[in-house]
């Protein structure tokens, strides 16, 4: 039998942790892929100085958008973490910054988050990379209280630079099979893990990040049974 408190806690975590994606949805799609120095110069050129202002511009309607080039950014590729949902990576790492959560509270509730949207029919539900973004945001969290910098932008840059983020996502081993666009896509391929698909490095090529990532990644998998 579930103990009161027990009840008062889990009731907690479904209303104080809002949905990890604030947006409907989505799955690596072309006209949204970009490169890591894409990303960073609009959010220097938009002098992003909190997780909060970086939440705000990653949820919006067009997420990143670079009007002299007419393109819009929502997904980065690394061959040793494959595709990063943005929307979803800072999310996680905002929410899991928060004095009151933690990482493992953030992260089961984007699990849950994935679910209720399968049940309600959503066809981007457990996306391959939703669960990694997820993942990896909430590790930036950790990441950013070790850091000496205090410029959140070039902390990102610094981060995603030794996860192996490219400035060219076009080396992406499924790029072939990517939707051309962010609306009536087919759905795409599932992951219940945090293991990320479609890499093309081992962990014969981690650093020491990679490495601690890693172990995180593992353990949050463990937890799940995966």
């Amino acid at each position: 039998m579930i103990s009161r408190a027990g009840i008062i806690s889990f009731s907690f975590l479904i209303v104080m942790i809002p949905a990890l994606s604030l947006q409907a949805s989505f799955q690596p799609t072309l006209d949204l892929t970009g490169g890591l120095d894409d990303v960073i110069q609009i959010l220097v050129s938009r002098d992003v100085r909190t997780l909060k202002e970086l939440v705000k511009q990653t949820t919006m309607d067009r997420f990143l958008c670079d009007a002299a080039r007419a393109r819009c950014f929502r997904y980065l590729y690394s061959p040793k973490w494959g595709w990063l949902d943005l929307t979803h990576f800072t999310a996680g790492a905002e929410y899991s910054s928060r004095w009151y959560l933690t990482t493992d509270m953030v992260l089961w509730r984007g699990a849950l988050l994935e679910n209720q949207q399968e049940r309600a029919g959503n066809t981007s539900s457990w996306s391959y990379e939703d669960l990694p973004s997820n993942m990896m945001g909430a590790f930036f969290s950790r990441y950013l209280k070790k850091s000496q910098s205090r410029d959140l932008v070039q902390s990102l840059r610094a981060y995603l630079l030794a996860l192996g983020f490219v400035d060219d996502p076009m080396i992406a081993p499924n790029l072939p099979q990517l939707p051309p666009r962010s609306h009536g896509e087919p759905r795409p391929p599932q992951n219940h893990s945090y293991t990320s698909r479609y890499t093309t490095q081992g962990s014969d090529s981690y650093n020491d990040l990679d490495r601690a990532l890693a172990r995180f990644r593992d353990r949050l998998n463990r937890i799940r049974g995966d």
